[in-house]
């Protein structure tokens, strides 16, 4: 069986990157042949063509954060089985890649911006709704994110038809059930986020040639800038833990990422995927939650805490409880056994929709 993955691989984003290659770890070890597709529209590249194109000061400065984080963590897209590369929605309708199953997701594939704007200003881009792909091929949503918790009337209109013609959908937050059910798609069901999948000694070996770190230190990755408030709490937060210098891992390359989650006495983040790995490591933090117009992100640290009980690390403008958090005892037996209940909905969902394995 020949599969297709269509996901962010392309961001410069430890969490993109680390799902993808979760899911095709998984996926390879049913026996599939699997392949990422590699959809990169030009205008998303960090390229320094892109980050220097004319644009006020301070969104010049950003693109060149970017451009920056992604020289740091690309090395690792290179675990990725990728297929040639597609520029444009267009080219895949056109000369569609031959796979028996085509898979979207997870992360936030069908976030409005996208779907409206992906491949340019006011230009419709269906892409991650698989409006391609050759007859009688299986499409599969898994573990989809929208990255809001209401979704636009424009968006909804385009993404629709396409999502009625999935075989299954499975969606990474409770927010997600209720945008389908809106648009009358009641058979979508909640999965886990695919790095799930990985053991903890994957992830160790991961990241098994970085040195440990002896010396105490916190660990900090915070996506996206944030309000003063915010960065007010979170300051406090890093402040109140005490563990010696605190340390902005939001750049490093994935191996180095991934050892400081493993060294740090404490984390402070606002990453889903960072939360997962301090779950997988064992490693003690703080959720901090989005404010403002990204309030819509929440909804995937609520639901993923939720499952594990441990909403209570939580922290935001109006909870700043910080020296209850810094305290918390974890009880990693449990957050494991918790961990593999949450896997099993994943491994149930492809095996059956996929591979019709109940």
């Amino acid at each position: 069986m020949k599969i297709g993955v269509l996901t962010f691989h392309w961001g410069a984003n430890h969490g993109a990157m680390l799902q993808a290659f979760a899911s095709v770890k998984y996926l390879q070890s049913k026996n599939a042949k699997v392949e990422v597709i590699d959809y990169y529209p030009v205008n998303q590249e960090l390229s320094l063509k892109n980050t220097f194109k004319p644009a006020h000061p301070r969104v010049m400065l950003d693109r060149l954060s970017a451009y920056k984080k992604e020289k740091q963590v690309s090395p690792f897209r290179t675990k990725l089985p990728l297929t040639k590369r597609y520029y444009t929605n267009q080219e895949l309708i056109d000369n569609p890649p031959d796979f028996d199953v085509l898979i979207t997701g997870s992360d936030q594939v069908w976030n409005p911006y996208f779907i409206q704007h992906g491949e340019g200003t006011n230009k419709t881009t269906p892409v991650y709704f698989l409006n391609f792909g050759k007859d009688n091929c299986k499409k599969i949503a898994l573990s989809v994110s929208f990255g809001c918790s209401e979704y636009p009337q424009k968006a909804t209109e385009i993404a629709k038809p396409f999502i009625e013609d999935f075989d299954a959908i499975s969606v990474r937050e409770k927010t997600g059930l209720e945008i389908l059910k809106n648009m009358g798609i009641n058979n979508a069901v909640i999965t886990a986020d695919p790095t799930s999948l990985l053991k903890r000694e994957d992830i160790l070996e991961l990241c098994k040639d970085v040195e440990a770190t002896a010396n105490s230190f916190t660990a900090k990755c915070i996506l996206r800038k944030q309000t003063n408030e915010t960065n007010a709490v979170i300051d406090s937060l890093v402040s109140a833990c005490k563990n010696g210098n605190a340390v902005d891992i939001e750049k490093m390359p994935m191996e180095n990422w991934l050892a400081c989650i493993r060294d740090a006495k404490f984390v402070v983040t606002n990453s889903f995927h960072c939360v997962m790995m301090c779950l997988k490591l064992h490693t003690p933090f703080a959720a901090v939650v989005e404010s403002g117009t990204k309030a819509g992100m929440n909804d995937r640290l609520f639901t993923l805490l939720e499952h594990f009980g441990l909403t209570d690390l939580i922290v935001s403008e109006n909870n700043t409880d910080l020296s209850s958090i810094i305290s918390k005892e974890f009880d990693w037996n449990t957050i494991d056994n918790a961990m593999n209940t949450y896997a099993k909905s994943l491994v149930d969902y492809l095996d059956f929709s996929i591979f019709g394995v109940k």
